[in-house]
């Protein structure tokens, strides 16, 4: 039997979405791992796929039969994990791997059982995952909270004051970047908290692990409106002759909408078909008209990728502080052990967010994953246990990250040991995966080279040692940890830009003894000297652990390289040793 999820009838949630598909003769449904706002971390209460599997990582798909089991369908970051939290006899684990995409797998499965009427929350799902699911077979959409009624999710209470940064945080006005983003008779429907947050220069803090605020937003010219859609709930100070604010509710917002238009008379109307709910594509496509409408996809997030240097300057300024966070959570344990102290991984856990806190964190930018011995090979572990008690000679893994006043994304991983002799196994998994990183963010290349480049120069090193590691190389960091428009994935075939700021991040991992992952982010800059080509600026130093590391596998170019960087690390005192 899998893990038991605490407070869940999962049985019961299953029974009831079935009788529900029975009565709308419908073959399946499939469930989504977004809110209505389309975030990546949502409360665990607010989400279906949780309350129909138990399962507690931020990304997953789920297909509910008429009958058989529930499939759930997860990437590498999460295959350990979904084995260990669901209930097998209830649900069948769908482990994609790196060459698929989890879509691809639910396709996959789709075909299998013969499914021709499917069902989809229209208010959970994207337009763009809709107009996939149609091309293999008939929706039923259902865009009016009905799959609520039927299994409750968590409601939303009561909210922070939405606070206005203006251009000393942000280095551009609203009407610049509105100004720049479009053109005369152009609107843009905007749907993404982080995109709603960077063209207000406006943060909130309202939802976990970010610091956006719950609305949505229209934009033309002249005028941004948003939209509370829980204004009850809801305090603002960035009201202004450009920046107006609707509190309406979800019930009349198309009034509103029209409204707008007429007032506007917009000729063309943007949206990001991955960042717009079916079910308010719909409502734009119903006052508009489908030949207003335009898809721009990754649209915002091409300008909001680029970063200005205000922002780098601010983002700089709070990797500073998380680089000493994570710092002394390492000298802490290392420190602690060798005392004799007895500290648990929850006690890790709790000790890393401290530290954060002494630092002037608002909040964790995602979950703090931090893991003991054999949990560190399970990429995205979040249940640090009271149980596991750190020992000599344990590889543990720190992944974390936070956000400040400003709100601004910071995120960083080092694996360590806890302290005694290292074996030799850990050893070699560290050292591999230190080629790896030492490889990419060191590059020189091309303008215009893309993304998956930089993937495979932090792959080749663990690759020809034999190992592989199933995620991504490096993602977009911005307002939210993970930001559009950047990223170093074997997949991505985006050109490399200045300014944009991503993550750095190979691993290796060895399920049932344990795990390595390195991660710096940095920035993408014009070569100093290089006429035509970029390089990186890295914004994380915290030093590496000398004590899992075999010099005799670095090339002398590498142990140069690190030298030079555990040397800076120690000068800004986030050294570990």
């Amino acid at each position: 039997m899998g893990v038991k999820t605490k407070n869940i009838d999962i049985a019961t949630n299953i029974k009831l979405l079935r009788s529900f598909l029975k009565e709308k003769k419908l073959d399946a449904f499939f469930i989504n791992d977004t809110d209505m706002y389309l975030n990546e971390y949502v409360p665990l209460e607010s989400t279906h796929y949780h309350l129909l599997t138990g399962f507690t990582g931020t990304t997953a798909k789920v297909l509910i039969h008429t009958d058989g089991k529930i499939y759930l369908f997860v990437d590498g970051r999460y295959h350990e994990q979904a084995d260990l939290e669901t209930d097998p006899d209830l649900v069948q684990v769908e482990k994609c791997p790196q060459t698929k995409t989890t879509l691809g797998f639910v396709f996959e499965r789709m075909e299998q059982l013969g499914i021709k009427n499917l069902g989809v929350d229209g208010l959970r799902t994207q337009r763009s995952l809709e107009k996939k699911l149609e091309e293999k077979c008939t929706i039923k959409y259902f865009d009016d909270n009905e799959l609520q009624k039927i299994i409750p999710l968590a409601k939303t209470g009561d909210l922070a004051p939405v606070k206005h940064l203006g251009e000393k945080i942000c280095g551009k006005s609203t009407r610049e970047k509105v100004c720049e983003l479009l053109q005369e008779g152009e609107a843009y429907y905007v749907c993404a908290l982080d995109s709603i947050a960077w063209l207000t220069n406006a943060r909130g803090f309202h939802l976990p692990y970010q610091s956006t605020f719950l609305s949505k937003c229209f934009v033309t010219r002249d005028k941004l409106y948003l939209f509370n859609l829980e204004s009850s709930h809801m305090q603002h100070d960035i009201r202004d002759d450009f920046i107006s604010v609707e509190d309406v509710g979800p019930d009349v917002f198309n009034r509103h909408l029209v409204g707008i238009k007429n007032k506007s008379a917009p000729k063309k109307v943007f949206f990001d078909s991955g960042a717009i709910s079916g079910a308010e594509y719909r409502i734009i496509e119903d006052v508009f008209g489908k030949e207003a409408l335009e898809d721009h996809d990754d649209g915002i997030c091409s300008f909001q990728s680029l970063k200005n240097p205000v922002e780098l300057e601010i983002m700089e300024k709070s990797f500073l502080r998380s680089n000493l966070a994570i710092a002394k959570t390492i000298r802490w344990i290392k420190e602690s052990i060798k005392k004799g102290d007895k500290i648990s991984e929850f006690d890790f856990y709790e000790k890393a967010n401290d530290f954060y806190k002494m630092e002037g964190a608002v909040c964790q930018s995602f979950h703090t994953i931090a893991a003991v011995g054999a949990n560190s090979s399970i990429i995205h572990w979040t249940s640090s246990s009271k149980d596991v008690v750190i020992q000599d000679g344990d590889m543990l893994l720190l992944d974390s990250g936070a956000h400040y006043e400003e709100g601004y994304s910071t995120d960083a991983t080092r694996g360590f040991l806890s302290g005694g002799n290292p074996e030799d196994k850990q050893i070699e998994i560290y050292t591999i995966a230190l080629k790896g990183i030492l490889n990419a963010q060191t590059a020189v290349f091309p303008e215009g080279s893309l993304g998956c480049a930089i993937d495979i120069l932090a792959r080749t090193p663990i690759n020809k040692a034999g190992y592989n590691y199933n995620h991504g190389t490096g993602h977009g960091i911005g307002i939210n940890v993970h930001e559009g428009g950047a990223g170093f994935t074997y997949r991505n075939v985006s050109p490399i830009k200045p300014g944009q700021v991503v993550s750095i991040e190979p691993g290796i991992y060895v399920p049932g003894y344990g795990g390595v992952r390195h991660e710096n982010i940095v920035v993408v800059e014009n070569h100093p000297s290089m006429e035509g080509m970029l390089c990186f600026k890295n914004l994380v130093y915290v030093g590496f652990d000398e004590e899992l590391i075999d010099r005799s596998m670095l090339s002398k170019e590498e142990c140069e390289i690190f030298d030079d960087y555990q040397a800076e690390c120690k000068k800004r005192g986030t050294n570990i040793n």
